[in-house]
């Protein structure tokens, strides 16, 4: 078969789709992506046999009829020049016009919604507007893909894609070779919290700020590092005068901006932060618990879906700073052996649940079950 992959970066496909090009290749099929050019296509064209095809007119922030169309009418010449059989996209842009570029065509579409991000978290015209193009986009889908039950039912209850077109897959997976627990002591000389994400305020990355000042005034022993690229283009994106702001406040507070590896970052740490309003599949949780490290991430949608209270993580309310600096010190107050054992039940957990090759062997299932 011919299969399409797209996306609005390189970024994310080599991130998180670079184990499903490489099982679709070894399985035999002909893979190609689609996204506008980055650096990561040299990555993405090392590691695989997939060909490249640059989309000239995909603009991840807002809506440009004439701009959109066009998008649409460029996915479908790919589509028809290539003769795909199945695409599968991501990302909001790609999973509206990718799936109306099938109309016509023999191509099946799979669209993935792997989050809802700030459109859906605010009731403004921009959420209104993207539900609509949602519901246009998805009649046309062959299946919407959901990897958490709350965005599932929330796009059944609001009649925005069929039922019997849904289906569950649990994220993109995690490569649990490569996300392997640290053979080094875990005993740091710092006790590290540790936030990776996009620096934007629905990230939660205010209330880590907040609590971070807290357990600091109590604790000379802990430190918290900040792993992430700032997003300025986002409405709910930090201004880099209110970063500077935070860092001046709090000298146990440090900034790593964008990294292309954050396993060392991840091994390096005692626990991982992720207070977020809203996510399909937090996949820096998932990277934690294959590591065996704590976490402590909010009760939100995505989120909840992985977490076990006191069995591999701790759950905090979501926008509760207070509640946040409580768990931080719950975490404080383990014993080295009470951190082990809930290290290990998150690394089996992953193992039986989320490692890569049980998700994109879900894939394939789907994929074939539409030729």
């Amino acid at each position: 078969m011919n299969i399409a992959i797209i996306s609005n970066t390189s970024f994310n496909i080599y991130n998180f789709r670079l184990g499903l090009i490489l099982y679709l290749e070894k399985c035999g099929h002909r893979v190609i992506y689609i996204s506008p050019p980055d650096e990561y296509n040299v990555k993405i064209k090392k590691a695989t046999k997939a060909q490249f095809f640059p989309l000239q007119h995909m603009s991840r922030k807002g809506y440009n009829p004439f701009s959109d169309f066009k998008l649409m009418l460029e996915i479908r010449k790919i589509y028809k020049q290539e003769n795909i059989d199945v695409s599968l996209t991501y990302t909001i842009k790609p999973n509206i016009y990718g799936a109306l570029a099938t109309i016509l065509l023999k191509t099946k579409n799979i669209s993935n919604i792997t989050g809802l991000g700030y459109v859906f978290l605010k009731n403004s015209f921009a959420n209104t507007l993207a539900k609509s193009l949602f519901k246009l986009g998805l009649r046309a889908a062959s299946y919407a893909v959901f990897q958490n039950t709350s965005d599932q039912n929330l796009f059944i209850e609001q009649n925005l894609v069929a039922p019997h077109k849904t289906k569950i897959i649990l994220g993109s997976g995690i490569n649990i070779e490569k996300y392997q627990p640290s053979s080094s002591s875990d005993v740091h000389e710092k006790f590290t919290f540790l936030f990776v994400g996009r620096l934007l305020f629905d990230k939660g990355i205010r209330e880590f700020i907040d609590a971070a000042k807290l357990i600091s005034d109590k604790y000379a022993t802990v430190q918290f590092h900040l792993v992430g690229a700032m997003d300025l283009g986002n409405p709910s994106a930090v201004s880099e005068t209110q970063l500077n702001e935070w860092l001046l406040n709090n000298t146990s507070l440090h900034f790593f901006n964008h990294q292309q590896n954050v396993i060392p970052f991840i091994e390096q740490s005692d626990a991982v932060v992720l207070p977020s309003y809203r996510e399909g599949m937090p996949r820096v949780i998932l990277e934690a618990m294959a590591m065996k490290k704590l976490f402590i991430t909010s009760d939100a949608p995505g989120c909840i879906d992985i977490t076990e209270d006191g069995k591999n993580g701790f759950v905090v309310k979501v926008g509760s700073s207070q509640h946040l600096f409580e768990q931080m010190n719950r975490i404080l107050s383990l014993s080295l052996e009470e951190r082990n054992k809930m290290g290990l039940y998150g690394r089996k957990l992953v193992e039986d649940k989320y490692d890569e090759k049980i998700i994109v062997e879900e894939y394939l299932k789907l994929i074939l079950s539409l030729s």
